[in-house]
Order: structure tokens, then C-alpha cells, then sequence
């Protein structure tokens, strides 16, 4: 009845789009009684759908999330819908262009039928390219498909303080389990590869193999069942005070003493040697693989944020100390910018122990989740490393942006990936002070392409504008503009934090989570998640303090057996009167899922309940790996987080992370 309804009066309509956003349009003169009603909305009749479910015609039930999905190959957009009943629970309901319920799951996989039937395996670009040059040789990346499955093997989020060298030591066993269990798979795979390029190589810690191949070898690849995707090599560009330390708390940090000692960071960087002779830079350890034969600037001025350090020179003292100078900082890169060498350097820093890889180049893939995107989800989630990356300078129009356009915003790669944590970055205006601070005009903002477009990047925002670092040189200063200055802020801001807790080594999720928790600086847009800043600007100070209150933070292996309440309590916090609460939980996307890069491998809706059961505040997206809430208690109050169930392909690492503050305290 309902799509027989929907039929009759289509001829009428000027179009569907009204109905589809909940509206409604007349239909002229019918005779017929029907005819006489207005047409029932998609909301209406997707509320309709969950009551017959439930078999109760009066149940109390509500839209609490709408989302467009967007099937390419199939020219096709269904409206979905997450619709709560009085019970608390959550049902899916989702209406074609005809508002005929639909199974989504059944359109995904008729999505993926298609487009394996019309290009295989290959990547979109790569397509492209072939289809383009054809008597052309293209060099690659072969994803192939990783049968392993990870276990719930982390050291529990809570417990007693872990050593450096514990740390260090779990991270060897993990380099070397992952390893042998890639390693097997490989092999056969590999010896196949070969025989079209003796030169391909495979990747010690990830499912990749580099290899050179022409048109015809890489399309009968692209039917091979065991290669996941095989993407375009491609090459990156640089992106490119007081650090801006007064700003984002870290200053503060440092009076306190927290400057990041024992902690292992690594700066994977385009160019990626370090100016050696500089009395303005801590000791770094320099990674000679594939870097240029002299200094970089960009690098060393990189690098600096980090670790610079001031010094008596002739008698007057110069130089500017970084954000976390007594990190162990690790530099290497390609001087090629050449991505493959790119992702080697920082599986390299990997088994070297670094706890947080932070990079400051970028690739324009046209906001295409790709091939280094998913390398660097893979990091974080089987080697369990906190990825940093700049957002890119696309919003203005400088050399090189050209292609972008104007004001395109364009994200770069790896900064669109799941598990990636990216930073866009402001101006201070050379003050500690919040109230002035405004974005800074070339940073990028766009969001990943994704099914319901709903992807948020980036996840926060650090000071990029007219900030002092050393750069070539034995003793020189220079001031740089770019998100090439913010990303190393933030990764030094994680260190500081793994300083504090040395369980968030392994935790790259909680760390995400308290990063977007306590970024209570808005800059733009809405307070709680933005276009352009996302959560807001780096609070390393209240970050770090949040780091080390196992009240306030937490993590687990959200597992999608029938034996995971569909609604699932992670803590349960006692606030005071006229206090903000800002609340966060962040997970990971499997690299595996046969659906990335088009939606990540498990949608969990955050909801914030009274002890009635009542919902004080919920954040529910269909393609982020974050949900964020921010809201105000006037009274005081017992709260309980709850982590909501809502598709989950695959089972995943989630963290989360609690901030309160006073509702009146007031902006630097």
C-alpha cells in the first residue's frame, strides 16, 4: 500500500527531491479521495515502516539521522534513516527513489558488483590513467587481499604505568606477529607478481606491493581474486613564534616540566633530511633512506616545531624550544616525494618504536580515499601507531593550487584516511589569547568522498600562521605560514600526552578521542564540529590532563557478534552544576572491509542518557569514525556514555574520551 500510494502520485510531482528531504508537493486535481491527501513524506513513511517492524500501529518512534547514499554505478540515491523507539533502541530504514524500502546493504554490494564488473581492482585513477596512455607503463601499488584478522591483544587502556621499554618491547612483538602472519600470505602472491615485474617488492609490515606493469598485465591483475585494489604511485608536495606554544596550552605544559621525554616521534617528510650544523635543533636521529643529498628547509623547519631549542650564541640567546624537545625524534622521507618511499620511511620509524608519525606533505587525490590513505589506516590499526597529518593549503589560491581551483579546499591523502588524525590549522595573530584567533585562509577543509557524504575532515585545528622555526643554517630563524606547522604541533601534543599516560602508545583511538574532546577552542562555525576546524583549536593543556585521569578516558575492542549489546555503557560520570560537557568516541575502519574506502567498517552512534534512560545528548553519523557531543548540565547530574550499535561489518578498536569544564569559563 504505502509504495502503491507513492506510484499513483508520481506523475504529478515536479520531483522527487521534496519528499525525499521530508516535504511535501500538491498533485493537482485528482478525483479521487486518495488523491486529496498530500503525499506522505519519506520521513513519515520510513516512521510507518519501523511500527509495522515493531507491531505496534501507535509506537512511540523518532527520526533521530537522515542520510543520502550515493551509488555511482548504479545511478542510484536512497534516503536512509536511524530511527529510535521509546525503548532507546535504534532501527534502519532506508527508501529508494520511489520510497520503497530497501535493503542497503544488498545496494552496497550491488555497487561493488558493478564496479568490480567494469574496472576489476583497479583504483578509479588508475583507470583512468590506463584508459589514457595505454601503451604507457604505470607504476603501482598492489593491495592485496590480508585474510589475517586481528585479536584483542592490546594492553588494557588502564593499569600500571608502562616503561619505555615495556613499551618498546610490545611493539616488537607486534611488528614481528604482524610480519610472519603477512609474510605467508604474501609469498605466493609475490612470486605471481614477479613474473610481470622481477622488481616488485613487497612491504615487510603492510599488504603492499610496489611494481611497475603495463595496461594489459595490470588489467588481467585486476581480476586476480587475491589483489584487493591496486592504485596509481603517486608523488607528494610539502605543505607548506613561540611555536605557538602560549596558544594551545603547551607552554604551560613545559613550566610544569612535560616536555616529552623517552617518547619516540617520527616525521616522515618530502625532501626529509634535517640541517645537521643547526645549534637551533635537539639532538635528531636521522634516517638516510632515500632523502635528499643536502638539507631541506621545509624538513628542518618541520622538524624544529618539535624540537628546536634556544641557545646563547655570542652572548645573546636565539632560538625558539619546541613544542616536546626531549622526544626521541626520527626524521626520514623522499626526496623524490615519491609515496611508496614516503610510506616506507615511516614503516621504518614504525619498527624503530615510534608511538606517533606526523607528516607534513600531501597527495591530491581529489578527496578519493586511496592506496597511502589505507596504508596509514593499517598503521594505526594493526601496528596501533597515532598518525598525524597536515590537511593541505587548498583553500587559497597560491602556485600549485591551480588544478585545485580557487577556494577548492581540496583535503590532501593520507589526511583523508579513517583511522588518520588531520589537522587544518588558524591564526593566533602572534597572541595567547583565544578571542581573536580566526582561521587561517589557506587551510584545506573539504571531506572525503564517502556513500552518505557525511565524512568529517579535519578532526581539529593548530596554529599555521607566522610561526617561528629554525630553519638552514647554524643558527637561523625564518617565520612559515602553512598546516605543515600545525600537524607537528598536534603529534608533539600526543607525545606530551603518551608522556603522561604511556598506555595511549597503544591507543591511538583514545588519543583521537581526547585530542577532539578537549579542542573547546571554536574558531568557526558550530562549537561542537565544524567544517573548517573541525572540533576546534589544539588544547594540548587540558589534553594532557585529561590523558591521565582513568575516570575521563577509556577504550576497547568493540567486537559485532550477536553477544555485543546493541547498546553498550562505557562509563558512567557524576557532573556538577553549570558545567559544558564535551564527550567523544573514535574507532577505527578495518582496512579489510570489502566497503572501504566508499563507508567506514562499523557505524557507532554516541548517545549521553540520564539515569531514567532518557537521552541528554547523541551524535549519530553514517560514514565518520568519530562522534562528538557538546552540551551544558545546569544541575548537577549522573550521566552514562553509551556506545550505539548501529551496522557493524567488521570489529574494531574504539576509544573514548570525557572533558568538563565551567559553562562560564571564559576564552584565553
Amino acid at each position: 500500500m504505502i509504495a502503491k500510494t507513492w506510484t499513483d502520485r508520481t506523475a504529478c510531482l515536479p520531483g522527487l527531491l521534496a519528499l525525499l528531504l521530508g516535504t511535501s508537493a500538491a498533485c493537482g486535481d485528482r478525483r479521487t479521495s486518495e488523491a486529496s491527501r498530500p503525499p506522505r513524506s519519506a520521513e513519515q513513511i520510513a516512521l510507518q515502516a519501523v511500527r509495522d517492524r515493531l507491531g505496534t500501529p501507535t509506537a512511540e518512534v523518532q527520526v533521530v539521522a537522515t542520510g543520502r547514499a550515493v551509488f555511482p554505478e548504479l545511478q542510484r540515491t536512497i534516503a536512509e534513516f536511524k530511527i529510535r523507539d521509546a525503548a532507546g533502541a535504534l532501527h534502519s530504514i532506508a527508501l529508494d527513489d520511489a520510497l520503497q524500502p530497501v535493503a542497503v546493504a544488498q545496494f552496497v554490494e550491488r555497487e561493488r558488483a558493478a564496479r568490480t564488473a567494469r574496472i576489476g581492482a583497479l583504483d578509479e585513477a588508475l583507470a583512468t590513467r590506463l584508459d589514457q596512455v595505454p601503451d604507457a607503463s604505470q607504476q603501482v601499488i598492489v593491495w592485496i587481499v590480508d585474510r589475517s584478522r586481528v585479536r584483542d591483544s592490546r594492553p588494557p587502556s588502564h593499569g600500571e604505568p608502562l616503561r619505555p621499554a615495556q613499551i618498546d618491547a610490545t611493539y616488537k612483538g607486534v611488528e614481528d606477529a604482524r610480519g610472519t602472519a603477512l609474510a605467508g600470505q604474501i609469498a605466493p602472491i609475490l612470486e605471481r607478481l614477479r613474473r610481470v615485474d622481477p622488481a616488485a617488492r613487497a612491504d615487510s609490515s603492510s599488504p603492499a606491493v610496489t611494481m611497475t606493469a603495463g595496461a594489459e598485465a595490470l588489467r588481467a591483475l585486476a581480476r586476480d581474486p587475491d589483489i584487493e585494489r591496486i592504485y596509481l604511485r603517486l608523488r607528494g608536495a610539502p605543505e607548506t613564534g613561540e611555536a605557538a606554544k602560549a596558544t594551545t596550552g603547551i607552554s604551560g605544559l613545559q613550566a610544569g616540566g612535560a616536555k616529552g621525554g623517552g617518547v619516540r616521534v617520527a616525521l616522515t617528510e618530502a625532501e626529509g633530511r634535517v640541517e645537521p650544523a643547526s645549534l637551533l635543533l635537539n639532538t635528531i636521529v636521522q634516517d638516510a633512506a632515500n632523502v635528499c643529498p643536502t638539507p631541506s628547509d621545509h624538513t628542518t623547519e618541520v622538524a624544529s616545531i618539535i624540537k628546536g631549542r634556544r641557545v646563547s650564541v655570542f652572548g645573546a640567546t636565539t632560538g625558539v624550544e619546541g613544542a616536546a624537545p626531549q622526544v626521541m625524534l626520527r626524521v626520514g622521507g623522499s626526496c623524490a616525494t615519491d609515496s611508496t618511499e614516503l610510506m616506507d620511511a615511516s614503516s621504518r620509524a614504525a619498527l624503530w618504536g615510534a608511538r606517533v608519525i606526523s607528516m607534513s606533505w600531501g597527495l591530491d587525490t581529489q578527496l578519493m580515499t586511496g592506496g597511502v590513505d589505507r596504508f596509514y589506516d593499517d598503521m594505526t590499526f594493526n601496528r596501533w601507531r597515532t598518525v598525524v597529518k597536515s590537511a593541505g593549503n587548498r583553500a587559497c589560491m597560491t602556485p600549485g593550487n591551480e588544478a585545485s581551483g580557487p577556494g577548492s579546499g581540496l583535503t590532501t591523502t593520507p589526511g583523508l584516511g579513517f583511522n588518520v588524525i588531520t589537522v587544518g590549522g588558524f591564526d593566533d595573530h602572534d597572541t595567547p589569547a583565544w578571542a581573536d584567533d580566526s582561521i587561517y585562509v589557506c587551510s584545506s577543509f573539504a571531506n572525503p568522498i564517502s556513500t552518505h557524504g557525511d565524512r568529517e575532515k579535519p578532526e581539529l585545528s593548530a596554529p599555521a600562521v607566522n610561526l617561528t622555526v629554525t630553519t638552514l643554517g647554524p643558527a637561523n630563524l625564518t617565520t612559515v605560514s602553512g598546516t605543515s606547522g600545525a600537524s607537528p604541533l598536534v603529534a608533539a601534543s600526543a607525545a606530551l600526552m603518551i608522556e603522561r599516560n604511556g598506555r595511549l602508545s597503544f591507543w591511538p583511538e583514545i588519543t583521537r578521542a581526547i585530542l577532539m574532546a578537549t579542542a573547546i577552542h571554536n574558531i568557526e562555525g558550530s562549537s561542537r564540529l565544524s567544517d573548517v576546524d573541525g572540533a576546534g583549536g589544539l588544547n594540548a593543556g587540558d589534553a594532557v590532563s585529561v590523558a591521565g585521569d582513568p575516570q575521563r578516558t577509556g577504550g576497547l575492542w568493540y567486537t559485532c557478534d550477536g553477544s555485543t549489546p546493541m547498546q553498550l555503557p562505557l562509563a558512567t560520570l557524576s557532573v556538577g552544576p553549570r558545567t559544558r560537557q564535551r564527550v567523544v568516541i573514535s574507532w577505527d575502519t578495518d582496512p579489510t572491509s570489502s566497503n572501504y574506502p566508499s563507508q567506514p567498517s562499523a557505524d557507532i552512534d554516541l548517545e549521553i542518557v540520564d539515569p531514567q534512560g532518557r537521552v541528554v545528548a547523541a551524535s549519530r553519523s553514517f560514514d565518520g569514525t568519530n562522534e562528538i557531543v557538546d552540551f551544558n548540565t545546569f544541575l548537577a547530574a549522573t550521566l552514562t556514555l553509551r556506545a550505539v550499535k548501529f551496522r557493524c561489518e567488521l570489529p574494531t578498536w574504539l576509544g573514548w574520551a570525557w572533558q568538563t569544564t565551567p559553562v562560564n569559563r571564559l576564552p584565553r
